[in-house]
């Protein structure tokens, strides 16, 4: 199947692009050379990428070369229920199916994918490639617009083993509190009652609870890890945004299983200060996760943002018989510390012996530039908490012990009133 050419060949050109950029122009075009540098070749680091340039997210899948455009939309429930409509588990019609599409872009097509909660920035011409349901791809040819199916993009197995360093932990949840929704979760319902997402404890990653959708409420199993019904869907979400700021370049990981039917699907929405996107990554019967265990996934987003929310959204399209449906446990947002890599925050910071053998000590020593004190909290390369101090004071040697944890590499996370620091720790015994 033909695929659209690759973005470098479609983009206006950079004189035209800086143009109309009047404010940030050296940030654009920096941000822009680094787009089309990236879709010389294929994205590895992650199950998916997000690129954001001049307030677009461009997103891209393990293996993939191009971008794509996905929805964007400020509420999810009303989104669902439009390209639900036609939806008919009875008849096997499921118009909210989503795929892969190139086009090209002109006046009439811009008009019809703004219509469908898609925004094609200026600075595109040609051929676009985007990520829509069936509902509205049929719109587009009604309406006479020339598209490709790209039926082999995103079909790839992903990796999260290629992370980059330093990373810091910004935010993580494991679900431990058997109540969702709770003070910091909200969970929407359509057609379905007291069936959502819950804590539970028959089925988790780690520690004792994950979030189970279904629930275990009137309509569905009060077992816990039963069954679900037809028709319905549910989305758990923070309720509110997490603050990013001092970070970059960030990967969001999370852990699911899910036993579900052929046409159900999970989705995955993300916020980043625009509007609900939604992920071009989902989950049907037919994945190759489902009943294979606990799998792990990871987003990667380049550059800076200013906070970030995450939502997941279940739905069944077909009867249940016996399936149990998703869980996700373990959620983490980890980013790079903005000007890591030439700056030192903390004057004077001293890590001694590194490499050693999991004994360090850890000390500042800086009579023109005092700290009043440091928080300090240790990671290893999968973002799991090994140890943390508080209130470490000016002028005093600290000393903790990662002896009984393996050879490898390890992050020491710094904070204090100067500001936020990560330094590398290397255990070889």
């Amino acid at each position: 199947m033909q695929k659209a050419i690759l973005f470098f060949s479609i983009i206006l050109p950079i004189s035209v692009l800086l143009n109309a950029q009047t404010n940030q122009v050296g940030n654009f075009q920096n941000d822009y050379l680094t787009f089309l540098e990236n879709q010389k070749t294929p994205f590895l680091k992650a199950n998916g990428e997000v690129f954001v340039l001049d307030g677009t997210a461009w997103e891209r899948q393990y293996g993939e070369q191009q971008y794509v455009l996905t929805p964007v939309m400020q509420n999810i429930e009303e989104y669902n229920s439009r390209i639900r409509q036609f939806d008919n588990s009875t008849t096997g019609i499921f118009k909210s199916k989503f795929h892969f599409i190139s086009l090209e872009v002109n006046q009439l097509s811009q008009s019809l994918l703004k219509e469908r909660n898609i925004n094609i920035p200026g600075y595109v011409q040609g051929n676009v490639n985007v990520f829509l349901p069936e509902i509205d791809i049929d719109v587009l040819i009604q309406k006479g617009i020339a598209l490709t199916y790209l039926k082999d993009y995103g079909t790839q197995n992903g990796s999260v083993n290629n992370l980059v360093e330093p990373l810091g932990i910004i935010w993580s949840e494991g679900f431990e509190t058997n109540v969702v929704p709770g003070t910091y979760y909200s969970v929407l319902e359509n057609n379905s009652i007291d069936c959502s997402w819950t804590d539970v404890s028959c089925k988790f990653h780690t520690g004792a609870y994950s979030a189970w959708c279904a629930g275990d409420g009137a309509d569905c199993s009060d077992t816990g890890c039963g069954q679900y019904p037809d028709d319905m869907s549910c989305d758990v979400q923070r309720s509110s945004s997490i603050n990013t700021n001092g970070y970059m370049d960030f990967f969001f990981k999370f852990w699911i299983w899910f036993d579900i039917g052929s046409n159900d699907e999970i989705f995955r929405y993300y916020d980043i200060g625009g509007g609900w996107v939604v992920s071009s990554i989902s989950y049907t019967g037919s994945h190759s996760w489902n009943l294979a265990g606990w799998q792990q996934a990871s987003a990667s987003y380049t550059g800076t943002i200013p906070s970030y929310n995450w939502s997941f959204r279940f739905t069944s399209n077909a009867i249940s018989s016996s399936e149990q449906g998703a869980y996700i446990d373990d959620l983490e947002l980890s980013g790079t510390v903005n000007g890591i890599n030439d700056m030192n925050t903390i004057t004077n910071l001293n890590i001694y012996p590194n490499p050693s053998s999991g004994k360090f000590a850890v000390s500042v020593n800086n009579n023109q530039s005092p700290v009043n004190k440091m928080d300090l909290e240790i990671y290893n390369v999968l973002g799991e908490k090994m140890d943390s101090m508080s209130n470490i004071k000016h002028q005093t040697s600290n000393e903790f012990d990662l002896s009984s944890q393996p050879n490898g590499v390890y992050f020491l996370q710094v904070k204090s009133d100067n500001g936020i620091t990560v330094q590398k720790l290397i255990i070889q015994k």
